[in-house]
């Protein structure tokens, strides 16, 4: 699993630097390479003292023509890379054509990619949808709010606000926030690459793993307070000796600039998914097994997982144990029906925690019939894969096949 952190932004160049310790290097500009002839230098760099990967896309003298949306798909398409890698490069490129397209008012098709370079867009997708496959990034990664920076970038059509309309269309529905640094920090291909991937917010607590820097080209000064440090020296000035007042005014000039690493950061991380939940028991010896059945009914939807334990009470008579896990904002109305069900005069309520797996679903066809696929997840690694009961029980009444039989066929 792992958490972008685009506290200074984020590009193309910059997502392939962050992400190139965790992929095989040689495969991925060899992947590079099929689609477009440049020569790929991979480097460490110091940003703010902080030692950082630097990937260099450097064109050959080549023209390739690719200026439009419609040339770079037709440069993706043709070129001898694995589909699903194909794809996702499509999939990536659409996001900022669609945006570029929405925002200026042309057909898709139509879109002149004026502000971002043919050859190094191509190869920061491409690179990115590399990665993004072999680590599994889509739909499931987290990331930290977004810095866009602030000010004006220079374009084709003018000074246009930051983030750029293209790239403001892509970040919708992603956090992002604005600094006191007057640069472009989010692109319009790097927003397009997070907006790929679907990462969600991260929440919680996690272990860290790894850790990795992928640099970017600008140095960022960050701007302080100079007026307020301007007043203090003319303060000294007033009062100290000549070389005092320069020694001030040498400190204050130090204090007035500082500068921020123009780095993505990225964590590989163990993330941990825990759950506040209640959970709710009784005892009672005087139910019916209907009684208990109609409540298993009645329950249906309000609760995570209903036990009924066979146990003996007071008197040695038997009885049962009643247990329903719940959500922490469903443990009255529960309750509640649990008391009107059975007629006991009390719950217990206990407020815990629980560690629980990432549950994602994929459906296979079995006699032409869907049958769904639950697969348990933990940091990206499937503990678990099991067929839905109601999809394989369908298809054995409808064919007349053994329920157990379905069971080996899906294992196959």
């Amino acid at each position: 699993m792992f958490l972008l952190d685009p506290f200074s932004g984020i590009s193309g160049d910059m997502f392939l630097s962050a992400m190139i310790d965790f992929v095989d290097k040689e495969e991925l500009i060899n992947t590079i390479k099929k689609v477009v002839d440049v020569d790929i230098e991979i480097k460490k760099v110091k940003k703010c003292h902080i030692v950082a990967n630097k990937v260099n896309i450097i064109p050959k003298n080549v023209n390739y023509n690719a200026n439009t949306y419609k040339d770079m798909v037709d440069i993706i398409k043709n070129s001898d890379i694995q589909k699903d890698i194909k794809i996702s490069a499509l999939e990536i490129l659409k996001i900022l054509a669609e945006a570029e397209s929405k925002v200026h008012n042309v057909n898709i098709e139509d879109v002149h990619f004026h502000e971002v370079g043919n050859y190094d867009t191509i190869a920061d997708i491409v690179g990115a949808a590399y990665i993004i496959n072999k680590l599994n990034l889509k739909d499931s990664c987290f990331y930290k709010p977004i810095n866009v920076g602030n000010g004006f970038v220079k374009t084709e059509h003018g000074l246009l606000p930051v983030p750029a309309p293209a790239t403001a269309e892509i970040l919708k529905g992603l956090e992002i926030f604005f600094s006191d640094i007057d640069e472009e920090l989010t692109t319009p291909t790097g927003a397009a690459i997070i907006k790929y991937i679907n990462p969600k917010l991260v929440e919680g607590s996690f272990i860290i793993k790894e850790i990795s820097y992928g640099a970017g080209d600008k140095d960022l000064e960050i701007p302080n307070h100079k007026g307020y440090i301007s007043n203090i020296s003319q303060s000294f000035d007033e009062m100290e000796s000549e070389a005092f007042q320069l020694q001030i005014r040498r400190i204050c000039s130090t204090f007035s600039k500082s500068f921020m690493p123009n780095v993505l950061r990225v964590f590989k991380i163990e993330n941990i998914k825990m759950e506040d939940i209640a959970l709710l028991e009784t005892n009672v010896d005087d139910v019916s097994p209907e009684i208990l059945g109609y409540l298993y009914e009645v329950l249906d939807g309000k609760v995570r997982d209903l036990h009924f334990i066979p146990t003996y009470m007071k008197k040695n008579r038997p009885a049962y144990t009643i247990r329903a896990i719940v959500k922490r904002d469903k443990v009255k109305e529960v309750a509640k029906i649990i008391m009107r069900e059975t007629g006991t005069l009390g719950i217990r309520i206990f407020n815990i925690n629980r560690i629980t797996a990432d549950r994602e679903f994929k459906t296979i066809k079995l006699f032409d019939e869907d049958v769904r696929i639950k697969f348990g997840i933990i940091d990206n690694e499937i503990i678990s894969e099991k067929p839905e009961y109601e999809d394989l029980k369908k298809i054995a009444k409808k064919y007349g096949i053994p329920l157990k039989e379905l069971y080996k066929l899906i294992k196959k």
